[in-house]
């Protein structure tokens, strides 16, 4: 009887193997070609979104206006009011499903997103509370990263000393993430609801009339975060034999942890001061990109495009479903994120029996 060979993690048949003058790269065959095919998928999902809502535009239409031909109402709406939205969901969507997968390969549990562990609550009350204390009209997007880093070295001085940080940390998120939501709820109930509607529909998590401001500040952070994002990526690969055997190799845990979260929070932040708190994204985009590489890496880019993908398409089919009325986004995801949620739970719980 011959023996049983294990496939090993890595193999060189996996890689293509990039040289330029004396500089050589080894690139995943599977992340790169998923990533061209998402790639592919995402540009479709913005031709369509830019073609349906309330009225239906042909790709010819949309192409003259995006060049500025045509009629000059079809510009306004393809410019002014469905490109922005577009390009805020894809941004948002990149930095949700990219923060989700480095919290839930930093924590090593899948539940451990941002929206479970408070850190969209954190980020949300601060900018509430400062939206109703010195303007009462305006998102006030920049203090989001404080109020979300406010709330993880919180939660982080709660969990540090419990012996399973991973099952302490996710369930005093969720407790804390509940506390916190249930303040800024009651801070906007005690206000006139013609002072802060434009809060109280940013708060459910919609992208109705998304100005560009906050859009280009996550776009901006997550383009200059990708030289310290690819070194993450690298370091946590190595971090899933072990701590203690990653320490033994070189790596530096203790930064590369505090680096992971930091960097997590801001871009977790910067997501939420876009279109609010906007469940299930963070959640399903890594598990579905750890699914399409087959788990063999940590999935960084392929889970922010997945992101960018679920965010658009979820943007564009509560602007079909609920025509001629706007309904928040965050309520379509928060249904599907249920759905989503019971079905990794039972899918689980049907592998722990096999």
């Amino acid at each position: 009887m011959k023996p049983h060979k294990l496939k090993p993690l890595f193999t060189p048949t996996e890689h293509y193997y990039l040289t330029l003058h004396h500089t050589s790269w080894l690139v995943a065959k599977r992340p790169l070609l998923m990533s061209i095919l998402l790639t592919g998928l995402l540009f479709m999902c913005i031709i369509w979104s830019l073609c349906v809502g309330s009225t239906t535009l042909t790709l010819l239409e949309v192409s003259n206006a995006l060049l500025g031909e045509g009629p000059r109402m079809k510009q306004i709406l393809v410019l002014d009011l469905r490109l922005p939205r577009v390009i805020s969901a894809i941004a948002a969507g990149l930095g949700m499903g990219i923060a989700g997968s480095l919290l839930q390969n930093l924590i090593r549990n899948r539940l451990a997103t941002p929206d479970m562990v408070g850190v969209n609550e954190g980020a949300i009350f601060a900018m509430v509370l400062v939206s109703l204390l010195f303007t009462q009209t305006a998102i006030v997007w920049w203090v989001a990263p404080v109020g979300a880093l406010s709330a993880m070295l919180m939660l982080y001085a709660f969990c540090r000393k419990h012996e399973h940080q991973g099952y302490t940390f996710i369930v005093m998120g969720l407790g804390f993430s509940t506390l916190l939501r249930a303040i800024t709820e009651f801070l906007m109930a005690t206000e006139s609801l013609v002072h802060i509607s434009s809060i109280y529909i940013w708060s459910m998590g919609s992208f109705i009339g998304q100005s560009m401001t906050s859009t280009y500040a996550v776009l901006c952070v997550l383009f200059g975060a990708i030289p310290l994002l690819s070194y993450l990526v690298t370091q946590l690969n190595v971090l899933r034999i072990g701590s203690i055997q990653a320490q033994s190799l070189g790596v530096p845990v203790k930064r590369v942890q505090a680096l992971t979260l930091i960097l997590a929070v801001v871009i977790t932040a910067l997501s939420s001061a876009i279109a609010g708190p906007i469940a299930f994204i963070a959640m399903a985009a890594p598990i579905l990109a750890s699914s399409l590489l087959r788990h063999r890496s940590i999935p960084i880019w392929v889970a922010g495009l997945c992101g960018a993908i679920l965010l658009l398409v979820s943007d564009t089919l509560v602007r079909l479903l609920a025509n001629p009325a706007e309904v928040a986004t965050g309520i379509l995801t928060r249904i599907v994120g249920g759905i989503f949620l019971f079905w990794v739970i039972i899918k689980d719980s049907l592998k722990g029996r096999t």
